[in-house]
């Protein structure tokens, strides 16, 4: 759950169980001591008007207003003499700002006349602190918040900040030592589901792909260094040779064009790797509106003359509607047909070539096949193909960078890309069409 749920809902959650427990708390103790308050309070007022009657019935009028005026200060109540059968009526100590809460009254003769002698007391709540159940609240209240604190910053410390250190730790480990952070990785597989997860998530990713970009950064270096040692140390060869020998003309000249063609090829690696790096890095792609038909158009113009000069036969075929339009950065999807093309070209291995571009429609993409009769290769090595450097140790070389620049690019067009060993070797990739 997400945590800008998680929030509102705990809230939530403590306010409906501070709300219960307060009513259980009342049901249980707080309605008896306050019943047991408000008997009291009447028990009091019955006990003060009793008394005034003992004291005062059959006495005089006069000394019963004396009496009655001291208790009512005394006793802090509020006493109203009526005299039954006529409306004369006498009130001690009255304030109307003040609730009546507890009253009762009886009659008493004085002079010879009847009275109905009410006594009355508010109860004022100025001075809480005085009063036990308004106490047991405020302690009930602080006893709850201090549980509740404590629950809240638990939850938010095993729930929150606990994966957070954690989290802290991980990359601190990452820093230190990429094994060993692997090693903890592999032994806490457990992912929440909410922002942390996400992020812990996010991050035990973003190290992955970091380790694999390594790795392939790491084997391209290697063979870089490789590509490039065989023919620099052929170079150095025949250049000492050439400086410290008296050669003929004849084998100078050898000397000399083996340099240049060793030159060239280390000129390939440099020119390869550079486009390997402009294409990762460049982010500005010129995306137009083809049809497919113009493609093969170009594919025919700009191949079928060359490769006849290099003894390869090629064939296009394009099953796909004249109507049917793809948006492709045309630079870079000319990239891919070269280095594919290229590619069986160089490392086909086979006298005879033939190379056949084929299109068709599926659904709502575009599926381009580039096939040659050339050596192909295992099964299980074909998703390798891609990775920069990768070389089949079975009958068909495939080093280099090219692959590797062809999916980048058809994956930049929303399309996939695959490689198939049955019959020669093949590439194929997708273009989705604009609808």
């Amino acid at each position: 759950m997400s945590i800008k749920w998680k929030i509102p809902i705990l809230i939530l959650l403590i306010y409906i169980v501070n709300i219960a427990i307060f009513v259980f708390f009342y049901r249980y103790y707080l309605s008896d001591q306050l019943n047991n308050r408000l008997l009291q309070g009447q028990k009091n007022i019955e006990t003060i008007t009793t008394e005034a009657k003992q004291q005062l019935d059959g006495k005089g009028l006069d000394d019963a207003k004396v009496y009655l005026e001291n208790i009512s200060q005394s006793k802090n109540v509020e006493i109203t003499l009526n005299k039954i059968g006529d409306t004369q009526e006498y009130h001690f100590r009255i304030d109307d700002k003040i609730p009546v809460v507890f009253s009762y009254s009886q009659a008493i003769q004085l002079d010879n006349n009847y009275y109905l002698l009410t006594c009355q007391r508010a109860r004022s709540f100025v001075n809480v602190q005085n009063v036990k159940i308004v106490n047991d609240i405020l302690s009930f209240e602080m006893v709850f918040v201090f549980l509740m604190l404590l629950f809240i910053t638990t939850l938010l410390y095993f729930n929150y900040a606990k994966p957070l250190v954690m989290l802290s730790k991980e990359m601190g480990r990452y820093k230190a030592d990429f094994t060993d952070f692997l090693a903890l990785r592999r032994s806490n597989n457990k992912i929440r589901k909410d922002e942390i997860g996400m992020l812990q998530k996010g991050f035990h990713e973003l190290i992955r792909r970091l380790h694999e970009e390594k790795k392939v950064q790491d084997r391209m270096i290697a063979s870089i260094s490789h590509d490039l040692k065989t023919p620099l140390t052929s170079i150095m060869g025949y250049s000492e040779n050439l400086l410290k020998k008296d050669l003929p003309p004849e084998r100078q000249y050898k000397y000399i064009n083996i340099i240049h063609n060793q030159s060239k090829d280390i000129e390939g690696i440099v020119e390869e790797f550079d486009d390997y790096i402009v294409n990762k890095m460049d982010g500005e792609w010129k995306i137009q509106t083809y049809s497919v038909e113009y493609l093969f158009h170009m594919l025919k113009d700009e191949y079928e003359q060359q490769l006849q000069e290099r003894n390869v036969e090629f064939y296009i075929e394009n099953l796909v509607p004249k109507q049917v339009e793809v948006a492709v950065d045309i630079g870079r999807l000319r990239r891919v047909f070269a280095n594919i093309i290229g590619n069986a070209i160089r490392h086909a291995n086979t006298s005879n070539l033939v190379v056949k571009v084929s299109a068709i429609q599926n659904e709502q993409q575009i599926w381009i096949k580039i096939r040659d009769n050339g050596v192909g290769i295992a099964n299980n090595m074909l998703d390798k193909v891609f990775e920069p450097f990768y070389t089949s140790d079975q009958g068909r070389k495939l080093s280099g960078l090219g692959l590797a620049i062809c999916k980048d690019i058809i994956q930049g067009h929303n399309g996939i890309i695959f490689a198939n060993g049955d019959e020669g070797f093949s590439i194929t990739f997708t273009l989705p069409i604009i609808k």
